[in-house]
C-alpha cells in the first residue's frame, strides 16, 4: 500500500515537469535580436542610462538655479 502511494506521489510530482517542457516553439532569434535583448537586460547598460538621466536632471536643476526668483508677501 505504501509503495503504491509513493509511486503515485512521484508521478504527481514529476508529471507537471514533463508537460512543462512542451509548448510553443519559440521564434528563432537573429543575432541582432539577441544583441537587442542583451542590451535591454544588461545591468551595466541600464546603470549608464540612469546615470545619464540623473546628469541631465542635475544640469536642468543648475540652469534653474541661475534664473531669478520672485517672492512676495502681502500685508
Amino acid at each position: 500500500m505504501l509503495k503504491k502511494l509513493m509511486t503515485l506521489g512521484v508521478i504527481f510530482v514529476f508529471v507537471p515537469f514533463v508537460f512543462g517542457q512542451e509548448g510553443e516553439v519559440g521564434k528563432q532569434l537573429t543575432l541582432h535580436d539577441c544583441i537587442e535583448i542583451a542590451l535591454q537586460k544588461n545591468t551595466s547598460v541600464l546603470q549608464a542610462e540612469y546615470s545619464s538621466q540623473g546628469q541631465s536632471a542635475r544640469l536642468l536643476s543648475a540652469y534653474g538655479a541661475l534664473l531669478p526668483t520672485i517672492s512676495g508677501s502681502g500685508q
